[in-house]
């Protein structure tokens, strides 16, 4: 992926000028927006920033083996003086902590829809995910990959494309999953985790959703309630994955 050079240029001065920064993704948030998060938050911190990593609902329950997962917070703590933005389409998705920031300074996404509502954006709507794109930018960020964080990095290309099954599935991002791999990850176990493995509560969640599945055309659809969800004792504030199904 080639980003403009000004761009990112300009990305990295206001990371190199910033001693606080925060780093927030969208509501409900998916393997691609836990990744995006924890990758770029573990590289700033180690680049010697302050950084608050915020997902207001929180991180499900299967990405919390990634490294620092435990220091995500569902509230701004801080005032942050660089506002980054991940995997989020639109700002109004970051839920209620939108009010509390007055300006996104960079907006790092792949969402075709994405307004660009960033001062700067990181922006390719090819990309398979997110995390694909941290990658490929980082080194120019003047930031450094280490094991933990290509583990977060790959995590969420995993997930976003379903075990590279989607038509998102480029040669490059299979090249980002290789170059990723090469810091010594175990790709079967991080499969097993963000995409095969599933709680029990997660597949009677599942159930209750299937068992109201209809066809229209060529269109399936289903509900998932509340009810569903305190029946079966899900915890999450997601369909567990069930919209992959």
């Amino acid at each position: 992926m080639v980003i403009n050079k000004e761009i990112l240029t300009e990305a990295r001065e206001r990371i190199a000028q910033a001693q606080s920064v925060l780093i927030v993704s969208h509501v409900k948030p998916d393997g691609d927006a836990v990744g995006s998060v924890l990758g770029l938050g573990r590289a700033l911190t180690d680049a010697g920033k302050q950084v608050e990593m915020v997902l207001e609902d929180g991180i499900p329950s299967k990405f919390r083996f990634l490294v620092g997962s435990k220091k995500i917070s569902k509230k701004l703590r801080i005032e942050p003086d660089l506002v980054i933005a991940v995997d989020c389409g639109d700002r109004h998705r970051f839920g209620k902590i939108d009010d509390l920031i007055k300006d996104v300074d960079i907006n790092i996404d792949h969402h075709p829809t994405n307004t660009q509502y960033g001062r700067v954006n990181i922006f390719n709507p090819v990309a398979a995910s997110t995390t694909q794109i941290i990658a490929e930018v980082l080194e120019g960020l003047d930031l450094v990959m280490t094991p933990q964080i290509a583990e977060a990095l790959l995590a969420g290309l995993i997930t976003d494309t379903i075990g590279f099954r989607t038509v998102s599935t480029s040669p490059n991002a299979l090249r980002v999953a290789a170059n990723l791999l090469d810091h010594g990850l175990d790709m079967h176990a991080i499969y097993e985790r963000t995409v095969t493995g599933k709680s029990f509560v997660s597949v009677k969640y599942w159930g209750a959703g299937l068992s109201k599945i209809q066809m229209d055309g060529q269109m399936a659809w289903t509900t998932l309630t509340e009810i569903d969800r305190s029946a079966t004792g899900y915890s999450g504030r997601d369909d567990a994955d069930l919209v992959n199904l």
